[in-house]
């Protein structure tokens, strides 16, 4: 039995991989990627992704593909939330990221 869609994206996040960008030397800028899927694996479109800086509280907005995949480049080097909306489901964040 399939979850109620509600819940949906706040498990599909919680299975969904952060990729945060490698800090070489001299780079302080990164990147957060990830998808966005349901529990049974199909993908959430034109999902709004926030993803916000949690010392500055300066914030960047991007969607999700056809695909469920969504990625924010060029990010200063901080700790940051990310934050997944989209009618019909559940909000969901996910604070704490390092990049």
């Amino acid at each position: 039995m399939l979850p109620d869609p509600a819940k949906a994206l706040l498990r599909c996040m919680l299975a969904s991989t952060f990729l945060v960008g490698c800090a070489m030397a001299q780079v302080d800028s990164g990147t957060i990627s990830g998808w966005v899927h349901d529990p049974s694996g199909a993908v959430i479109p034109d999902a709004q992704i926030t993803i916000a800086n949690m010392a500055t509280s300066t914030s960047a907005t991007t969607r999700t593909s056809d695909n469920g995949q969504f990625v924010a480049p060029l990010l200063n080097v901080g700790i940051y939330s990310v934050t997944v909306e989209k009618p019909g489901f559940q909000r969901f964040v996910q604070s704490g990221i390092k990049v």
